[in-house]
């Protein structure tokens, strides 16, 4: 689990994550003002997902588990979604990139 520090509180962030056998995975994360939220847009591999929430959560590319080696965990230091702009800039809330022996475990621990 490595976390993503990179994150400001820029409404619009665009970087690479580099994943375990250093494949480069392409984020783009964006705040939604009108709604409070944040959302991404993340590729890899060819495959692309856009305007995913971004809410708390042990593995929020679940969904994507049989085409993605990887996922990320959204934690919150109360438990609630990610709604300020700052929210990673204080470090209210956290993203963790997960290799496949994380999400393993995660997968393991909801079975």
């Amino acid at each position: 689990m490595k976390l993503i520090d990179a994150i400001d509180a820029n409404a619009k962030q665009r970087f690479n994550l580099i994943g375990e056998n250093g494949e480069r995975i392409s984020f783009y994360l964006f705040y939604l003002p009108t709604q409070q939220s944040w959302c991404f847009n993340i590729s890899f591999n060819g495959i692309t997902a856009n305007g995913i929430q971004l809410v708390t959560g042990a593995n929020i590319l679940r969904n994507f588990r049989n085409r993605f080696s990887f996922g990320l965990a959204c934690i919150s230091e109360d438990g609630l979604d990610p709604f300020y702009l700052t929210d990673f800039a204080t470090g209210r809330i956290k993203l963790y990139l997960l290799n496949q022996a994380d999400v393993d475990l995660i997968e393991t621990a909801f079975e």
